[in-house]
Parts: C-alpha cells; sequence; structure tokens
C-alpha cells in the first residue's frame, strides 16, 4: 500500500459532516473481522471488510483518514473512486451513497425466483451469495426472497475476473424434489461494460410435466447416457433457463432456446464429429441416421408445449480411435496353437448383427481384425463354424471389450483333445420353484481371468486340470426371464456369502483335477419378479452359516 497516503489538510470542510455521522454508530475496528484476503476488491465501500456496505464503513473509514486508526479491513474496498488513491473524496462519495445522494459504486445484481414453467414469482427461497476470483472466494450475503422486493446488491465489482456464485439453500414448498438436476447453484457473471446484471432463477415444481426428451447417445455402446455431460439451456435472448442439468428429460415452457452440452465424462468421449470415420461407420450400417455438428449447440422451439425436435447429444470416439482384436485357438493340453478352425466374426450380435470377417486359425500366428468400432458388453462374437478333427470347442464365444482407445483385446478359445469325457455340468435351480432349469448361458473363466468357454445348464461338457470360476449370464437369464442370485463361493469355503456386488451374476468358484470338477457346481436363478427379501431369505435357509461375521 506504499503508494496510498492520507490526506489530512482536505478533512477540515468534512469535520462537521463526517464527525457527526460518525458520532451516530459504535466505531468499528478492521480488527473485528477475520481478513481472509484483504488485498482483494470485493464490494465497494465495504471498508470494514464484514460482506456489507453501511455506517460501520464510513466511520472505520473517518477514523483512518484522521490517522485514528492505522488499519482498514480491506484497504481495495476503501478506494470507492477507484483512483490507486485512498483520500477524502473516498469518503466523501461513501457518505453521499449512504444518504441516497449518489447511486452505489460498482456493479448491480437483482435477483428473481421464479417457477420455471409460469414465471410467477415465488415464495420461500433462502440465498447465499459469494464472489470469487481465481482462487478466493468472499462471502457477500445471505437473503430471504419475497415476491414483493426484488434482491439487489450493489457495489459489485464487474471485471470480467470476478464471477458470483448463488446457492440456493433453501426452496419454496413443492419444489424441493425437482431443482431442475442442478446442483442448487449458479455461476453468473457481469456482462461487457454492463453495470447491471437481471438474473431469475427459475425453479421446476415438483408436478411439473417434463416436456422435453433429452439425453445423449453413445454411438461406440449403442446406448443412451444420461452421466456424459450437463446441459445449459438459455432463452434466445440469453436468460438462463437451466445452467447446469443432467442430460435427462427436463420441462421447458413455449419459447425459443439454446441449448450447450457441456461433456463431463471419464471415458474417452467426445461429441461426435460428423466429418469422422467413425460416424461414417455408423452412418453406414444405419443410413436413416444423420449426424450434424453440436459441438456450438443446438437451437429449438417450445410451442403448445412441445418441442419441435428432441434434445440428444451423440458421443463417439476421441481422436477417432478404434480397437483391435487379437484372436487364437489353442490346444487346451498343450497350449500350442491349432491350425483349421474356421470362425465368423459379428459386430454388436444383439442389435444390427453386422459380420466383420471370416477367419481361419493357423498354427504359426494369432490373428488379428483391427478397425473395429464397437465397445462394451457383448460388443462382438465369434462364431466356431468347424472346429478341427479331433477337438471340442465352444459354439461361440462372447466379446466384452473396453472404449475405443486403440486397445487390443485378446481372445482366447480352448480347444479340448476329443478323446476327453465331458464330465462337467453346471446346474442351475430356479428358487420360485424349486426346478433345475436347462439351457441357462455359462461363462467358465481360468483364473486369469479369461473367457475360457460358453456353456449351457444341464448340458455336459470338458474342461482340462485346473482352477475355474463359473458365472451365470446375467443377460441370458435376463432375457428368459430370470434374475441370477450372487452366491460367491471359494474353492475353501463350505458355504458361499451372499452379496450383491456382482452384479446380480451367480458366481462359484471350483477346480478340475482329472477332468472331474471337485465339488456339486450349482448356481441359482429366481422368476424376475421375486423380490430382494425373498432372495435373501433363500440364501439364508440354503445356508445359515453364509452371512455369520
Amino acid at each position: 500500500m506504499d503508494n496510498f497516503k492520507k490526506a489530512k489538510a482536505l478533512l477540515t470542510a468534512l469535520l462537521t459532516s463526517a464527525v457527526a455521522l460518525g458520532a451516530q454508530i459504535p466505531s468499528a475496528s478492521a480488527e473485528d473481522y477475520v481478513l481472509t484476503n484483504p488485498d482483494i476488491l470485493t464490494l465497494f465501500g465495504d471498508v470494514n471488510f464484514d460482506g456489507a456496505v453501511g455506517l460501520a464503513d464510513a466511520v472505520q473509514l473517518n477514523r483512518y483518514l484522521l490517522a485514528e486508526n492505522a488499519e482498514l479491513g480491506n484497504w481495495k474496498n476503501a478506494d470507492i473512486a477507484e483512483d490507486g488513491t485512498i483520500d477524502v473524496f473516498d469518503l466523501i462519495y461513501l457518505r453521499r451513497q449512504l444518504l441516497g445522494e449518489k447511486p452505489p459504486v460498482g456493479g448491480t445484481l437483482n435477483i428473481n425466483v421464479a417457477d420455471m414453467m409460469t414465471g410467477e414469482l415465488l415464495e420461500g427461497a433462502d440465498i447465499n451469495l459469494s464472489g470469487v476470483i481465481g482462487q478466493s472466494s468472499f462471502p457477500l450475503g445471505s437473503f430471504h426472497f419475497d415476491p414483493e422486493d426484488t434482491i439487489s446488491i450493489h457495489g459489485l465489482p464487474t471485471s470480467e475476473k470476478y464471477k458470483y456464485v448463488l446457492e440456493i439453500k433453501r426452496l419454496p414448498d413443492n419444489y424441493g424434489n425437482r431443482f431442475g438436476g442442478w446442483d442448487r447453484s449458479m455461476k453468473i457473471g457481469f456482462d461487457q461494460d454492463s453495470e447491471t446484471k437481471d438474473l431469475t432463477v427459475r425453479l421446476l415444481s415438483d408436478d411439473a410435466e417434463l416436456n422435453i426428451d433429452a439425453g445423449c447417445f453413445d454411438w461406440t455402446k449403442g446406448d443412451s447416457e444420461s452421466s456424459h455431460g450437463m446441459f445449459t439451456v438459455t432463452s434466445k435472448d440469453g436468460e438462463i433457463f437451466y445452467q447446469n442439468i443432467r442430460a435427462n428429460d427436463f420441462a421447458l415452457p413455449d419459447g425459443e432456446y439454446h441449448i450447450d452440452m457441456r461433456p463431463e465424462t471419464q471415458a474417452p468421449l467426445n461429441l461426435l464429429d460428423p466429418d469422422s470415420d467413425f460416424a461414417k461407420y455408423i452412418a453406414e450400417i444405419y443410413p436413416d441416421v444423420s449426424f450434424m455438428d453440436k459441438s456450438d449447440g443446438i437451437d429449438i422451439t417450445v410451442k403448445d408445449g412441445k418441442p419441435d425436435k428432441d434434445v440428444f447429444f451423440d458421443f463417439g470416439p476421441i481422436n477417432n480411435f478404434a480397437n483391435k482384436l487379437e484372436i487364437n485357438c489353442f490346444d487346451a493340453d498343450t497350449y500350442e496353437l491349432v491350425e483349421g478352425a474356421e470362425m465368423t466374426i459379428i459386430e454388436a450380435p444383439d442389435t444390427y448383427a453386422k459380420k466383420i470377417a471370416d477367419v481361419v486359425s493357423n498354427a504359426d500366428d494369432t490373428i488379428i481384425i483391427d478397425s473395429l468400432y464397437r465397445a462394451g458388453e457383448n460388443a462382438y462374437k465369434v462364431i466356431l463354424n468347424n472346429i478341427p478333427e479331433g477337438y471340442i470347442g465352444p459354439d461361440e464365444v462372447t466379446i466384452n471389450t473396453g472404449y475405443l482407445t486403440n486397445a487390443l483385446s485378446e481372445v482366447t478359445i480352448p480347444l479340448i483333445p476329443q478323446q476327453k469325457a465331458e464330465d462337467v455340468t453346471v446346474k442351475v435351480h430356479n428358487i420360485s420353484d424349486n426346478k433345475e432349469v436347462d439351457g441357462i448361458g455359462i461363462k467358465i473363466y481360468d483364473m486369469d481371468n479369461k473367457l475360457f468357454a460358453d456353456v449351457k445348464s444341464g448340458e455336459p461338457f470338458v474342461l482340462t486340470d485346473g482352477m475355474y470360476t463359473a458365472e451365470i449370464n446375467a443377460e441370458d437369464a435376463a432375457s428368459k426371464h430370470f434374475k441370477a442370485l450372487s452366491l460367491i463361493r471359494n474353492v475353501n469355503t463350505a458355504d458361499p456369502k451372499y452379496t450383491w456386488w456382482t452384479e446380480n451374476h451367480g458366481l462359484i468358484m471350483f477346480k478340475v483335477s482329472g477332468g472331474i470338477p471337485d465339488t456339486s457346481i450349482d448356481l441359482y436363478i429366481a422368476d424376475a419378479d421375486t423380490s430382494d427379501e425373498e432372495l435373501e431369505s433363500f440364501v439364508k435357509e440354503l445356508y445359515p452359516e453364509a452371512n455369520k461375521d
């Protein structure tokens, strides 16, 4: 503060007015306040740095200029004239401002709270306001909104460096369950060359109809995702209707709007580039689908409560990435590559089922298939059309892949010498009617968590010696209107532990010696409408020791 000087010589003309002004209220000291950052302008005239402008500020500034107090709560707030000097002119302006003779220095923020659909002002909202500049924040007060009285905060810095965060601490009645998907906060700033900011916080009532279909579509998985980003919805005039709303259905009154998407996903995805190789590939599969560049948002019109378009944003891989598959068929006894297995690779077998390639295994090298644009569960299926003589193997193998990141997924298909007996069977029991159910999909994994075989319950098959995990294919069970119980059993544990961490996949670990499993491989399902309470009761009855600590 070296360039700040005290102007005692000019105080004579002020003694009558300023001292009289100070005599009306108790004096305030900077020591009465916590100085979190006194070197930042927070509120013009807030000399004592208490978040408000009043007579106490004039008293402290007066005492400072009279050299009665060597400190100011915030010396930048005291420079009301914005001339780089704290002097009598700042005190004069502050006094005239408090007397209503001069408008407040700085910007004015006017806040109203209204119903989203009707625009009617609402009673019952409590609001906190804070300022933010860089890494510093400062409180500006708590307010209760009254429809008869707009909340107005004066003296705010209007530089683009300053932002203001509004938090709704209490919502009006019937507005508590649906804040429009926000986190109950808004972050705003003043427009360039503007000293006034009018803000209407719009709240969606609990019983409002959601008339806007909205979401994100991940074309790498062929699935809708609401967690990939946030919408900002403004009117054509720039008025905020939703600042941060998850990509779910929402509501808007009649009008013209602009909607921006802010991607917020940890997945390697971005808004789809309509000129990318990936977009062209998807367009070949779905000729009726057309993509547009939505990086600058989209415009919609709502008339008679109906929008002229749905609000969906398309996502694709970053950097036009694709994935690869490495497929090998090996002898389950010797682990050597097997030649002559004829296979077909199908992409998205559950939806558009596109044939990618016909391939034949060889004994010298694995098969590499690149430029693959499908991700997620059941992204690909390998159908074994012909298995070499002397071997048995699965009819097909499903492949789950990660996001498109130029990753290589290894697919190992064990072929078992045919002289081995089919001594392994998985039994699936329906607890709803106490019957065994054949034909439920079962996945067998080795101890490296690699898929070893796809089999069906009730059908004998062959396994080489080793440790394995059998898991119910939950999607296959669901397609047959069952749900799988999550029973986790270690090879050394007599009773399973009931849990849901496997996402409804029944699991059991077992060991094969001499082609024979060391335990009966029993998994359980229930009718799809069976309650969780019934499932837990069944497990406790079947395995009374299972859930004891």
